[in-house]
């Protein structure tokens, strides 16, 4: 049986998952003024920060058009498994779920050919984590019913944390509000992040500066871990490497039997993220 993954370009990718044969990104695009890059792996981030950060132009990002997942939908798959960035943050989704019925009603696929559209309820790492789950199942060998419903669990009880070194993109996204960016500057407050059961940002503690807002992050998933036992985890870093390798450091002395995977992150990742921000996805 053949599978296929695509992956919204909120996603980030590990060079093994980039190089897979089973797995293709569908680029979204950055829009910056007059400027456009398309996130197809090959933006020059600083190049992007410096155009951010040298206008007050807020950053846009432009979900792909069901034309896109139309063209790499792989008609010889037996399985097609498409993961986006939460629903609640863009339009992605539904993009995709309008090129899934286009693509049935034209017949383009094989006989019994399924696609699932997942809603990460997520991004970045998170949309990795659940990439990384697939492709581990589809080499298994489990079937079609197994895998959807283990799919469905994981994206259940997956959680995405994540503190930001400099949280002017979030601000200009939006995505947070102006005293918040403002107070936290002044003190030196690191907030810790994550994403809700319904896909959106709220705030779970505080730190004064990254190092320890980082070691707090820590501690936070090494008590859940007690309720549930987490098994795999993925960092994703934006220019931050050392930083990524410290959290991994200090989260395999409290979880010795975790896997734990560290990954750059992409161009949209790295617009929200900022230099030096950390994202990490578990379950």
């Amino acid at each position: 049986m053949s599978y296929q993954i695509l992956m919204d370009s909120c996603g980030d990718l590990s060079e093994g998952m980039r190089n897979n044969e089973h797995l293709r990104m569908i680029p979204l695009q950055i829009r910056v003024g007059q400027k456009e890059w398309p996130d197809d792996g090959h933006i020059n981030k600083q190049e992007l920060f410096d155009e951010i950060l040298e206008t007050d132009v807020l950053p846009k990002s432009a979900c792909p058009a069901p034309d896109a997942y139309l063209q790499r939908f792989d008609k010889n798959a037996d399985r097609i498994y498409v993961i986006t960035v939460s629903s609640a943050l863009s339009g992605s989704y539904n993009s995709a779920s309008l090129a899934r019925k286009l693509w049935r009603e034209e017949n383009k696929g094989k006989k019994g050919q399924k696609i699932y559209i997942i809603d990460s309820k997520s991004a970045s790492a998170g949309q990795t984590l659940l990439a990384g789950a697939l492709m581990r199942w589809e080499n298994k060998g489990y079937s079609e019913d197994e895998i959807r419903k283990r799919i469905k669990k994981l994206r259940r009880d997956m959680m995405t944390k994540f503190v930001l070194n400099d949280l002017t993109m979030l601000e200009r996204s939006g995505r947070l509000n102006g005293l918040q960016a403002k107070l936290a500057d002044a003190f030196h407050i690191c907030p810790i992040l994550a994403s809700t059961d319904e896909g959106t940002i709220c705030q779970t503690g505080q730190a004064r500066g990254m190092k320890r807002a980082l070691s707090a992050m820590v501690r936070a998933i090494g008590n859940e871990n007690k309720e549930k036992k987490i098994s795999h985890i993925v960092i994703s870093h934006c220019g931050q490497e050392a930083g990524a390798y410290e959290v991994k450091k200090k989260l395999n002395k409290i979880l010795p039997d975790c896997q734990i995977h560290i990954v750059e992150t992409g161009g949209i990742a790295s617009v929200y993220a900022g230099i030096g921000g950390i994202i990490l996805a578990y379950a």
